[in-house]
């Protein structure tokens, strides 16, 4: 089964497609956000389906995805080198060991990992998200919205693009209309989704307070 084209921040399988950001402002995704931790049973009862298929790639994500969770990175890192060497071109796997050094503030490592996923899956939005945060953090803001704009050439209507976007635009480049342009668009896709009512609110509020400003201008 691959997961690496799944675009929902927790899959039905209950891998976690994300890496950790430290601002609250935006909505990151494919960034492993602080979930509540997964318990030592489920964690000892993926284990034990490992032990007896441990050819089983999907069982090993899961392994991998909650030991990330769990910020137990060593672990994750021992389950991950054991998915590249059942096959080293999962892109998955790829992904998981840029979360892994990313985690553990290894960027160039980080960076170097999502792009051999990208390279063997160039639409991987995943990766995508995990190096814009990356240019982000090294205040390379520039190369974050390209990044942006490469999810969105792959999927248009990615709301989470639109946002990260319209955050970019209004809090670090200054661009106010491109800014208000992408949280317009932000907003009517995640009303299609049923999104946090809390984000609703926000992204309401702030394109509210932009047409104030350009009647002011």
């Amino acid at each position: 089964m691959v997961l690496s084209n799944m675009n929902t921040k927790i899959t039905a399988t209950g891998l976690i497609l994300l890496f950790m950001c430290g601002c609250a402002q935006t909505q990151k995704r494919y960034v492993l956000h602080e979930t509540l931790q997964i318990s030592k049973e489920q964690i000892s009862a993926m284990e034990e389906v490992v032990e007896v298929q441990p050819a089983n790639i999907l069982a090993l994500k899961k392994l991998v995805s909650a030991y990330i969770t769990n910020h137990e990175f060593e672990r994750a890192r021992h389950y991950a080198d054991r998915l590249l060497t059942l096959d080293s071109s999962d892109v998955d796997a790829h992904y998981f060991m840029g979360l892994i050094y990313a985690r553990q503030g290894f960027e160039a490592e980080a960076k170097e990992a999502f792009n051999k996923a990208l390279e063997l899956n160039p639409r991987h939005i995943p990766s995508l998200f995990a190096k814009a945060y990356i240019e982000e953090k090294k205040m390379n803001f520039y190369g974050a919205r390209k990044l942006y704009y490469e999810v969105l050439e792959i999927d248009p209507d990615d709301a989470d693009a639109h946002y990260n976007l319209a955050v970019l635009y209004d809090k670090k480049l200054f661009y106010p209309k491109k800014a208000f342009y992408h949280y317009e668009k932000a907003l009517n896709l995640y009303k299609q989704q049923n999104a946090n009512p809390d984000l609703i609110f926000l992204l309401k509020d702030r394109i509210d307070e932009l047409k104030l400003l350009a009647r002011d201008e």
